[in-house]
This record gives structure tokens, sequence and C-alpha cells, in this order.
């Protein structure tokens, strides 16, 4: 007994010292790939910096106020989609120069977001200036399977792995996504800044500063109480795709209960019924994204910036 309750103890003892460490430190890359260590001291807060689109960070938990608003207290509750807090738009002074157009895509492990950028890529990449970046826990191999794919070129496609973080990387503290995609957004001249976050649980949602318009993907594998759980990321999604609708029969799911269930969770909140592997519900994602662009005032931005409308990757550095 006495033994149990010494590595009890030692157990809480350790706790409270990561705690107090943070989980905030240096970070290191190979070539294109950015990987987060979060369990060494941090340099004085908010110091970083970056030669093109290598990043060298350090940030500090209270995070900085990019673009309108500065940053966003966590909250613990799921809350409402007419509650959530809105995309910033070029009067509240959206620096679409500085990062273009963002996206930011989030849901479970396997629910579709990486065939969901894939799908982004197929329909934007030929007339508008793109870069995705991915955040993975530990690899990078949804990075490069759009490189290795074609769907973009593999200078455009920055891997980010976010160890056990990966919702505070793109919630609580967004410096290393923001930073990379920053980089790449300025020396591509992008339009459009793809931001895949890594598989979390359904608490994940995008911290405003990072995404101008968010998609939650759910899979209809997990069955149709998996809305009514809430999270953020259900609830004050800009967008909730129900992915994979498919494989409803042969999981037993009913499609119409799993739909009115989301429906009753996000209220107002768009709902998308999809099936992205064989492009059912693609169009629609595709047209609200494209609503969002117009209404924030990055396409009015763009297009003044370029003679032709769009300045597609063809016209900005890169071929792709």
């Amino acid at each position: 007994m006495q033994m149990l309750m010494r590595m009890m103890q030692q157990q809480q003892l350790a706790q409270q010292q990561q705690q107090h460490q943070g989980h905030h430190g240096q970070h290191s890359h190979d070539g294109v790939n950015f990987h987060g260590s979060h369990d060494e001291p941090s340099p004085p807060p908010g110091q970083h910096s970056h030669d093109g689109i290598n990043f060298h960070g350090s940030h500090d938990a209270e995070g900085h106020g990019h673009g309108g608003g500065g940053h966003e207290e966590p909250k613990d509750e799921a809350g409402k989609f007419g509650d959530r807090v809105l995309p910033y738009t070029s009067e509240e002074g959206r620096d679409w120069k500085s990062k273009g157009f963002s996206i930011g895509i989030a849901g479970p492990c396997g629910s579709g977001k990486t065939t969901l950028v894939e799908k982004l890529c197929k329909a934007f990449k030929k007339k508008y200036s793109m870069c995705v970046i991915v955040n993975d826990l530990y690899t990078t191999i949804d990075a490069q399977q759009l490189i290795d794919g074609g769907h973009l070129d593999k200078d455009r496609v920055k891997g980010l792995t976010t160890g056990i973080w990966s919702r505070v990387a793109i919630d609580e503290d967004v410096e290393d996504n923001f930073t990379v995609g920053e980089a790449v957004s300025q020396k591509f001249g992008c339009q459009i800044v793809v931001f895949e976050a890594a598989g979390d649980n359904l608490g994940a949602n995008f911290d405003r500063n990072l995404s101008d318009f968010t998609i939650f993907v759910l899979d209809t594998a997990g069955g149709e109480k998996m809305p009514l759980k809430g999270g953020k990321g259900v609830t004050q999604a800009d967008l909730l795709v129900i992915n994979k609708t498919d494989l409803a029969e042969p999981c037993g799911v009913d499609l119409k209960v799993l739909e009115a269930n989301a429906k009753q969770v996000r209220g107002e909140g768009p709902v998308v019924m999809a099936s992205l592997k064989r492009d059912q519900g693609v169009e629609a994602i595709m047209e609200a994204v494209r609503k969002q662009y117009a209404q924030s005032g990055a396409k009015a931005f763009f297009e003044a910036q370029s003679p032709s409308g769009s300045g597609s990757a063809s016209k900005k550095k890169g071929k792709k």
C-alpha cells in the first residue's frame, strides 16, 4: 500500500511539473516539414523567427492577436452556432495580403479531412493560388499523400507535427500554424490557404485568427448519436459535413435520423450530407466556400490586385 501511494505521489508530482513547464518549446524541421517539441523550456514569450518558409519557433501561452479581434479565450462549453465568433472581414482589418483566405478543416481521424482537401485543390487550384498546411500527430503522411497525388506542387504543401497538442495547435496556441501559413502564403501570393487539423475529438475548432471558414467533418459510421455529443467542432463550425453516407446501410445508420440530430444541435448552422469519394455533396461544400470568400472581402481584394480577376497559381511563383 505504501508503495502504491508513493507511486501515485510521484505521478502527481510529474504532472505538476509538466503543467508548470507548459507545452511550448523548440521546434525542428527537416526541409519543408515542421516538428513541434512541447516538453522543453521555452525562450522568452513571443519571440520567434523564420527565414522564408522555415520556422524556428517559440511563443507564449497568451498567443498573439493576428487579424481583426485578437486571441480568443478557450471555452469549455460547446456553445451554439449563433453565438460563435464570426469571421473577420476586410472592413474589420483582415489582411489578405499577409495570409490568404483561410479554410480550416477539422474532425476525427478517418472522417475524410484529407479527401476534402483533395477536392478543394481540384476545385480551386486552376483559378486561385493555393497552399495547404497539414497538421498531424507524429507523421507527415497526409501531407505527402497530397504531394504524391499531384494535388499541389510540393512547395505549396507543408506538414506540421503537433504531438499530443493537436487541438491546442489550431485553437489555443495557433502560432506555429499561423507563421507557416503566413510565410507560404506570402511566398506564392496565395489567395486560398487550407489548414487541415490533425485528427481529434469533437471539441476541436479553429481559432478565428487562423480560419476564415471552418469545416468540421464527421463520419457516418460514427453513428446517429454522434452529433448529439456536441463539441465546438460540431456546433460552431461554419459548415458541418457528414461524410461517407454510402456506409449508412452496412453500418445500420438511418441517415434521416443522423441529419436531424445534426440540425438539432446546430440550429441554423448548415449541414451537408456527403460521400466525398463519390463526389456527392462536394459542390454544395465548394459553393459554401465561394460564398464566404466573397462575403469576407477576400474576393474583391484579390480581384483588385490581379487584372485577370483571379491571380491563378500559374501567374504566381511556382507551377501549381
